[in-house]
């Protein structure tokens, strides 16, 4: 009996040693292959707001969120940040967010503690859902039933946004023969969704024009146009006995509706190339690289010379010029074609800068013309307007310098104010320095990230100075680099700002012995112009005396003659007086 019990306590402490072991297992510390607890999955979003409801492919979005901390212990050190892998992602101000601590349930109670974000959506993003992650680390305290733990913990929240895409009708006019005065011609409408969005019902209404009338249907239904897609629709119109050569405009108006039911209309102007029986040269821009021309910034305009006369054009030469807003590459401006069959054309490319100080309106170059006809006689000439389209850019100025460089000198700040002088914000700005012996940059590269229109940033760059270096100023650029929120989202923006930086007196010794020469110097001026001072007065004196004294003899003359005359005088009078 007592043997049996001797087992059954054995069995017993056995069962209570592999307890024992089993909890020791469980209380490893995180990290280690015992697979101890962790606070990961403590942290959730709570009251989420997206405005507008409606997102549209170039809307701000503002975005809001309370945290809720669904642990019973509170979370420490916590660090907030957003993550995308679409660019989508672009917040402001920053993307990081930092707390103390954040108790159990709704952190900051009703309304409070708020996370809010600023987004802007490119006008180029596809039609789609978008996901950003709220990523959140933390430390918490966890516990397995008998012992508690100090650990790490993270929290992974995406917010799944759908993000419309916005449609953009592009409307082309083609003549199926030639156009010729009071007569009927059939045009092809072709219509291009260039957007990231469906167009619904488009419908295209041809209008009276100056030299076109539609008849028969004026009214042209193109469906619905998902992005990249074409549709056509054949229209008559009557051509105007009084019809001019060059490109005239067809009137239209074009209406369709986006995916939420909103209406939208716009009236437009078509181009259209006239062909008569001369030949009639025209210049339109055929493309441009990059598409947008940005205050401030370059593109390359392929420019489109073509005869759409019905007569051959010979010696064609082509001036382009400047216009309000613009500067055209002086290398390429000007070419010439020896002819141009009717309906034959020539691309020819020139190099455009904008300096366009109001991007509100359209910009223009200008194309002068000239041109004979087929038996080299009649002289023509046109000079055609090009309009360009403008858009805000940001532009710097390096506008102040702060810094104390000394020859010899080693990892000196140089600080630099860069303003934004244009009018668009200036994202992700990257600036890097670039000088000239005696000045090395060792630290040359500085970030900022956002510079707004008509503010300014210091930047700081880290600079050697050669011991051998000479006292003076000394030219540098900035070269900068940064997206724009009007920019396409891969699009990154270049420019360069030159200024300078001065190097002084290397030390005490050097300073006090240039004092010296400096004032040896300045007392040898001093007594030459004392000299000089004391030169110019004696001469003025002995000027003054020179006059008083001539005056003086002059007076003494006049007194001794009048005495003479008067001793005369007298002498008369007694000999009259005697002969008497």
């Amino acid at each position: 009996m007592s043997q049996k019990i001797r087992i059954s306590m054995f069995s017993v402490a056995a069962v209570l040693l592999a307890v024992f072991m089993l909890q020791a297992a469980y209380a490893q510390p995180a990290g280690s292959t015992g697979g101890a607890p962790t606070g990961s999955g403590a942290l959730s979003i709570q009251d989420l707001s997206v405005s507008p409801n409606y997102v549209v492919s170039g809307d701000n979005i503002s975005l809001s969120f309370q945290l809720y901390n669904s642990y019973s212990s509170s979370l420490r050190n916590v660090n907030l940040d957003l993550e995308a892998s679409n660019p989508l992602l672009n917040v402001s101000p920053s993307y990081t967010s930092l707390a103390d601590s954040i108790g159990s349930g709704t952190y900051g109670g009703l309304g409070l503690d708020v996370y809010s974000y600023k987004i802007h959506v490119p006008s180029t993003l596809p039609e789609g859902v978008y996901t950003i992650s709220v990523v959140a680390t933390y430390e918490t305290t966890v516990s397995d039933g008998l012992l508690s733990y100090d650990v790490p913990g993270e929290s992974v929240m995406p917010i799944y946004i759908y993000v419309h895409g916005l449609p953009k009708l592009g409307i082309n006019l083609a003549p199926s023969s030639q156009i010729e005065p009071n007569q009927n011609v059939q045009m092809q409408i072709a219509a291009t969704n260039f957007g990231t969005g469906t167009a619904y019902n488009v419908t295209a209404v041809l209008e009276n024009s100056t030299y076109f009338k539609p008849f028969g249907n004026k009214v042209f239904v193109l469906g619905n146009m998902e992005p990249g897609t074409p549709a056509t629709a054949d229209a008559n119109v009557y051509v105007a006995r009084n019809i001019v050569n060059g490109t005239q405009f067809i009137n239209m108006t074009v209406s369709y509706q986006y995916d939420n039911g909103t209406h939208a209309e716009s009236n437009v102007s078509v181009p259209v190339g006239v062909l008569l029986n001369s030949p009639d040269v025209i210049a339109t821009v055929q493309s441009t690289e990059p598409s947008e021309l940005y205050i401030g910034s370059n593109q390359s305009v392929q420019i489109a010379i073509q005869n759409v006369g019905s007569g051959l054009a010979r010696n064609v030469s082509v001036s382009v010029l400047s216009g309000r807003g613009t500067i055209v590459g002086s290398s390429s401006r000007s070419f010439f074609i020896s002819s141009l069959q009717p309906g034959q054309s020539a691309t020819e490319s020139v190099m455009v800068s904008s300096n366009e100080s109001n991007p509100q309106n359209s910009s223009d170059i200008y194309a002068m013309i000239g041109y004979e006809g087929a038996n080299y006689m009649g002289n023509y000439s046109k000079t055609v307007a090009i309009p360009l389209s403008l858009f805000p850019s940001a532009e710097f100025n390096v506008t102040a310098v702060r810094g104390s460089l000394t020859p010899g000198g080693t990892y000196l700040p140089v600080t630099y104010e860069i303003k934004n002088i244009g009018n668009e914000p200036a994202k992700e700005v990257s600036l890097s320095l670039q000088s000239i012996y005696p000045i090395t940059p060792v630290s040359g590269t500085a970030y900022v990230e956002s510079i707004m229109p008509g503010e300014a940033a210091n930047v700081t760059f880290y600079v050697d100075v050669d011991p051998n270096g000479a006292q003076g100023s000394y030219p540098v650029t900035i070269y900068e680099q940064w997206r724009q929120p009007n920019g396409a989202s891969s699009q990154q923006f270049s420019g360069s700002s030159s200024y300078y930086i001065k190097v002084g007196d290397a030390g005490a010794s050097s300073s006090s012995g240039a004092g010296s020469n400096a004032g040896q110097q300045g007392a040898g001026q001093s007594a030459i112009g004392i000299v000089i001072a004391v030169v110019v007065i004696l001469a003025i004196a002995a000027f003054v005396m020179r006059k008083r004294s001539s005056a003086s003899r002059a007076s003494a003359k006049r007194d001794s003659n009048e005495q003479q005359d008067e001793k005369r005088g007298e002498g008369r009078r007694r000999g009259v007086k005697q002969g008497s």
